[in-house]
């Protein structure tokens, strides 16, 4: 491409500031000029919120299990989606199977297909837990504990029907779970399927109505008040959001970047991606998924 064609195309594409450009382009900036679809949004939304369900229940601000053009495109214009007002018009009309203005919750979740983690959050929401989950449709009395017990075929479709996941996705969700495909699902298959990461407990620590934030979440955990947490400290202050000891153990591991057995608040930070206002030291998202997508 001509360096006269790039300069063009740059200064079409660098519309902030009223329209004048401040010479550097935005993430925002730069997926509208591309243009987003359902899998950009789907990816969006799993980068920085975590939930389907979530982005539905804080736009729809009348409650009335709907959401029209206007709430779309103004939970979706606002953090963390952060997507440019043309983009969030070009995808409520993608989203919008029978053109009538308005998402349902089911349109608006079939639409978007339902992921693993997606399933995750929805077992958290429905069950508390995975063991709790397990041990539900688990007929023969296994445990994720005890390492005991399988989930046929049948017993996996009775969760996806409490779980609402829509058929079309079933079969590739069983797939992902089921990895050696012989028709049973054994806790070691469950658990490799739903790990509980740093993105995962963050999206736990906006879902519990005690604590708001990972920055409250921190400091809740440090007891001692020295800005760092051992790995039997982190293991207790996550107990709250059904994280279990290995799962907290490798989440501090991964978090324990400088190997001096102690999570910093900024490694803690980092881990779960998040950024707290006026933070620019971190790497780590400004991802607030109790902003404009979460009611609590």
């Amino acid at each position: 491409v001509a360096m006269e064609d790039c300069q063009a195309l740059f200064s079409r594409m660098d519309w902030s500031q009223e329209g004048a450009g401040d010479g550097k382009l935005s993430l925002k900036e730069w997926l509208d000029a591309l243009g987003m679809d359902i899998t950009d949004l789907r990816a969006r939304i799993g980068m920085v919120v975590g939930g389907v369900d979530a982005v539905f229940k804080g736009g729809d601000a009348n409650s009335d299990g709907k959401l029209s053009e206007s709430e779309f495109v103004r939970t979706a214009t606002a953090k963390p989606l952060d997507i440019s007002d043309n983009n969030a018009h070009r995808l409520f009309g993608q989203l919008d199977p029978n053109h009538d203005g308005e998402l349902t919750q089911q349109e608006f979740t079939d639409r978007l297909g339902v992921s693993l983690k997606e399933m995750m959050h929805r077992i958290h929401h429905t069950y508390g837990s995975l063991n709790n989950a397990f041990q539900a449709i688990d007929t023969h009395g296994g445990t994720l504990a005890s390492g005991d017990g399988v989930i046929s075929e049948s017993e996996l479709n009775a969760l996806f029907d409490v779980l609402k996941v829509p058929l079309e996705d079933r079969a590739k969700l069983t797939h992902q779970i089921d990895r050696d495909g012989d028709g049973q699902v054994t806790v070691q298959e469950l658990v490799a399927a739903f790990p509980v990461d740093g993105e995962e407990l963050r999206y736990r620590i906006y879902e519990n109505g005690g604590i708001g934030n990972p920055k409250d979440a921190f400091e809740r955990m440090d007891e001692s008040r020295n800005g760092s947490l051992d790995k039997q400290e982190f293991a207790k202050g996550v107990e709250p959001y059904h994280v279990t000891a290995p799962e907290a153990s490798v989440i501090f591991d991964k978090a324990d970047t400088d190997a001096d057995k102690r999570m910093n608040r900024e490694e803690f930070y980092n881990v779960v991606g998040y950024m707290p206002d006026g933070a620019e030291g971190t790497h780590a998202s400004s991802a607030d998924p109790s902003h404009d997508t979460h009611t609590h």
